[in-house]
C-alpha cells in the first residue's frame, strides 16, 4: 500500500526538529506562492491597462474621423487651428518599415530650397 516510515530514524514520532522544519517550510512556501500570484496579477493588470489605452485611442480616433467627415462643414475643416500639429499613428513593425522605405528622404540635394528647409527644420524639431 505505501511506506509510512519516518524519513530519518532520528525524526521519529514526537520529535520537535522535524515539526519545526515542516512549519518553516510551509511558511516560506506560502509566502513564495503568494508572491508569484501577486506578480502574475500585476502583470495581467498592466497588460490590460495598456490594451485598454490602445482600444480607447482607436475608438477616439474613429469618433474624431466620423465627426470630421459628417458633422463639420467645409469652412470649418479648412481652419488650421482645429487640428493638432502632430498626429500619432500606431503601426506594426512591417508597416513602419514599408512607410520608411517609401517616404524617407535619403538625398536632400535633389529637393528644392523650400523643401530642404522644411526637411531640415522637421528633422531638427524631431531631434530636439
Amino acid at each position: 500500500a505505501g511506506r509510512f516510515d519516518p524519513i530519518n530514524p532520528s525524526f521519529g514520532n514526537g520529535t520537535t526538529g522535524f515539526s519545526i522544519m515542516m512549519v518553516v517550510f510551509y511558511f516560506f512556501s506560502a509566502i513564495l506562492l503568494l508572491n508569484i500570484l501577486i506578480a502574475h496579477m500585476n502583470n495581467a493588470f498592466n497588460e490590460s491597462a495598456e490594451e485598454g489605452e490602445i482600444a480607447h485611442l482607436k475608438l477616439l480616433s474613429g469618433v474624431i474621423a466620423e465627426k470630421e467627415t459628417y458633422a463639420m462643414t467645409k469652412a470649418s475643416r479648412e481652419k488650421g487651428d482645429y487640428y493638432p500639429k502632430r498626429i500619432y499613428y500606431g503601426a506594426s513593425d512591417e508597416e513602419a518599415v514599408r512607410f520608411h522605405s517609401k517616404y524617407s528622404i535619403t538625398d536632400v540635394s535633389t529637393l528644392s530650397a523650400e523643401n530642404r528647409f522644411v526637411v531640415k527644420s522637421s528633422s531638427d524639431e524631431v531631434t530636439s
